[in-house]
Parts: structure tokens; sequence; C-alpha cells
């Protein structure tokens, strides 16, 4: 990954763990991210990607005193032709 696509993922990452901070027990969430490398980066359960496995261990603790998480891509700069590359 090159140095520029690790600043842009890892505050992606950063966004997503902030969300995550904020939920409070009990309760359904849905948290909406036009990141779909960060998604994909939160399917693999061995990563060593620090972030993501704070992420992982937020979600699980969330999970564990009752809250359901559900993640989701939201495609972003949907009608512009030069941002389509992005999606």
């Amino acid at each position: 990954m090159e140095p520029q696509c690790s600043i842009v993922f890892a505050t992606q990452l950063q966004s997503l763990l902030s969300s995550l901070t904020q939920l409070s027990p009990n309760s359904k969430f849905l948290l909406l991210t036009d990141s779909l490398f960060s998604l994909h980066s939160l399917t693999d359960l061995y990563t060593t990607n620090p972030l993501v496995q704070l992420i992982h261990l937020t979600i699980h603790t969330l999970t564990l005193i009752g809250s359901q998480i559900t993640l989701a891509w939201m495609p972003s700069h949907i009608g512009f032709p030069e941002h389509d590359a992005v999606d």
C-alpha cells in the first residue's frame, strides 16, 4: 500500500472507530461508510493492523453489552465519472 493510500485508509478506520466509541449499550446501530476497502479489511479476523484489531475488540465489547451493530457500504460520488473509479 502506498503511503498516501495508507494515510487515507487509517483515517477511514479511525473514523469508524470513533463512531463505534460513541455508541451506547443495549441499542441497535447502523454505521454507513463509503470506504469499501475499510469494510473488507474488517473481515480479516487475523489481521495485524492495530486499528482493525481495535475495531474488532470494540465491536465485540459492544455486542457483549447488548448492542447490535450493522456496518454497511454506501457508495459516494455516484454520477461523477471522474470519481466512480474511486468507489
